[in-house]
């Protein structure tokens, strides 16, 4: 219930920025992309859990923003400032969550390839969340 908490805040936070969300998927999740721009989200990963008394579990986020480009206009950087100031919002809302402790370990990449057959711009953003769960 925590991993589909955290992952539904996030696509509420892309959604709320402009992107179309695609959560976790069994198959590639680049290719269930139809429009653009999107963000998608890996499947969340357990990277420390702590606590007896208070459990504390946490994630290691890996999202994508994708923005349509026009590759015959090499000039990518201020595509590039967008989707990374979208990433630190994204970041910011996240460490507003109710079952959030934590958000840290922010880190933004942008991609010099286009990752979908759209022809997009793309950047890769990851950082933990660490969220309290109840052990029932």
């Amino acid at each position: 219930m925590l991993r589909q908490t955290i992952i539904s805040s996030i696509g509420r936070a892309a959604e709320a920025l402009g992107y179309s969300f695609q959560p976790p998927t069994a198959c590639a999740p680049k290719a269930q992309i139809t429009q653009l721009p999107a963000a998608t989200i890996a499947p969340l990963r357990i990277v420390s859990t702590e606590g007896r008394k208070e459990p504390r579990v946490t994630y290691r986020v890996v999202l994508s923003l994708l923005s349509p480009c026009n590759f015959a206009n090499a000039d990518r950087e201020p595509l590039w400032s967008v989707m990374e100031r979208d990433a630190i919002e994204i970041y910011r809302v996240m460490e507003l969550s109710p079952m959030v402790c934590a958000v840290s370990n922010f880190s933004a990449t942008p991609s010099s390839r286009p990752l979908t057959r759209f022809g997009d711009c793309s950047l890769r953003a990851e950082f933990d969340i660490e969220a309290i769960y109840c052990i029932e």
